[in-house]
């Protein structure tokens, strides 16, 4: 079987990614992540998502490696969130 790729994300980001409460377990939601659920239904590839609490923690997780893909990139909203 192929490794999961870790994709970092930011749940506070809506419409793009956010968190919806199913029977009180947080389930991820959003663009992004249907983007990469239609990938993974099309390629088989499998992702495995790791939350923060920051855009800019998300950026960190991934400079330091914790993460494969970071979820929405954009230098625009990282200038915007310092």
């Amino acid at each position: 079987s192929k490794p999961a790729l870790t994709v970092v994300s930011n749940p506070s980001w809506k419409p793009f990614e956010y968190f919806v409460n199913t029977i009180d377990i947080p389930q991820f939601a959003g663009i992004n992540y249907a983007l990469l659920k239609k990938i993974s239904e099309k390629s088989g590839i499998t992702f495995k998502f790791i939350t923060t609490k920051s855009y800019p923690e998300s950026v960190s997780c991934f400079i330091s490696n914790h993460a494969d893909i970071l979820s929405g990139y954009s230098r625009e909203a990282l200038y915007h969130s310092n």
